[in-house]
């Protein structure tokens, strides 16, 4: 009889201490905190990979990468994600919520993660996810641990900087006028020579294309660049658009990579095409083109990041 009493005083015991199943609430709320942070995370890897003139390709590919090592997998650490963190919930194991899912288990679940339409339904309906069925996993309500201050103050640094790099990229910026752009291109021994002869007795010169006030050309041993200051921001845009639409005609039917970012007052286009590195930037009124041998990508990305554009 006692040994009976014993073993019923343990199972409730054990019942105490198994994990609850985490409310739907908190699941909800988890997913949208995760859904912030990963858009945040996202847009700032996305504008500095596009914003900065040394980025490529590459680059791009790499930001996005990393947004989905960090966040996507961020799970597999005590199996908490930061808004399952904040909310008190994490995965674990179906056969004992005690324990938490292998990495292997993990991947599936997450792996699985594009099915969130699907999930939600089944979750609403009080079902298992699509990803937690088949990795036997499952959310559960865990204590929560104190943040520790180094690890808190780390993670408002990083949400700070994140919005400071965001302000800072959509900020308009300030084009060059013709006389800043001489003066730098004279201060690095560079002959500027006018070429507002080739607007002469061309339509586009008063039309939705054109209103030129100043257009000059630098022709150098390993590139040619060219500057032009437009009446209206409006026909600077037309130019960039005409100014894209010829250089993407360049690149059909060969093997080419190119990237585009646009803001409120600023464009820039970026094509590698039959071994040509080719930049059309415009800024306010004004527009910048440069065609280089691809080789010498990244010293003309620094020379435009010098100009600005």
């Amino acid at each position: 009889m006692e040994h009976v009493d014993q073993t019923i005083q343990e199972e409730a015991y054990d019942q105490q201490l198994m994990p609850e199943k985490a409310p739907l609430g908190r699941r909800i709320g988890a997913a949208i905190i995760d859904s912030l942070v990963f858009m945040l995370v996202f847009v700032v890897s996305l504008i500095l990979a596009l914003t900065n003139n040394s980025a490529g390709l590459w680059t791009l590919l790499f930001a996005i990468l990393a947004v989905f090592l960090v966040l996507g997998f961020a799970s597999v650490i005590k199996g908490q994600s930061i808004g399952k963190y904040l909310f008190g919930i994490g995965v674990r194991k179906q056969e004992n919520p005690l324990e938490i899912p292998s990495f292997g288990r993990q991947f599936v679940r997450i792996f699985f993660g594009f099915l969130w339409l699907i999930d939600f339904f089944l979750l609403v309906s009080g079902k298992v996810k699509i990803g937690d069925r088949l990795a036997g996993t499952d959310v559960y309500r865990v204590p929560r641990r104190k943040i520790k201050p180094v690890v808190f103050g780390v993670v408002v640094l990083l949400i700070v900087v994140g919005f400071a790099l965001v302000h800072n990229a959509v900020q308009p910026r300030t084009p060059l006028s013709a006389e800043e752009f001489v003066a730098f291109m004279e201060e690095g021994g560079l002959t500027v020579q006018d070429m507002m002869y080739q607007w002469i007795n061309i339509d586009m010169v008063d039309t939705e294309l054109g209103s030129v006030e100043t257009h000059f050309g630098v022709t150098h041993n390993w590139f040619h660049m060219e500057f032009s200051v437009h009446s209206t921001e409006a026909r600077a845009r037309s130019v960039y658009v005409y100014a894209r639409h010829n250089v993407q005609a360049i690149a059909i039917g060969v093997s080419s990579s190119h990237s585009e970012v646009s803001f409120s007052n600023f464009n820039r286009f970026t094509q590698t095409a039959n071994e040509w590195y080719i930049v059309v930037s415009r800024i306010g009124n004004t527009i910048l083109t440069v065609q280089t041998h691809a080789e010498n990508r990244s010293s003309m990305d620094r020379l435009l990041g010098d100009l600005g554009y």
